[in-house]
């Protein structure tokens, strides 16, 4: 059984990495107190690697 993808507000993760200058636990920490929905910081990570791979090919 596989588990759904979340779906991530992706400007809010780019924030927290490029602007804010956060590590993936506190990120994922954030993001978490940002929007309520339970993230982990592997998750996070992969999301902002997409949301970096989806800029550079626009």
């Amino acid at each position: 059984m596989v588990r759904p993808r979340l779906s991530v507000d992706f400007a809010i993760v780019l924030r927290l990495r490029d602007v804010d200058n956060l590590g993936w636990s506190r990120m994922a920490q954030v993001y978490r107190k940002i929007t309520g929905q339970y993230i982990s910081r592997d998750t996070i990570k992969r999301r902002y690697l997409e949301a970096k791979a989806r800029q550079s090919t626009q």
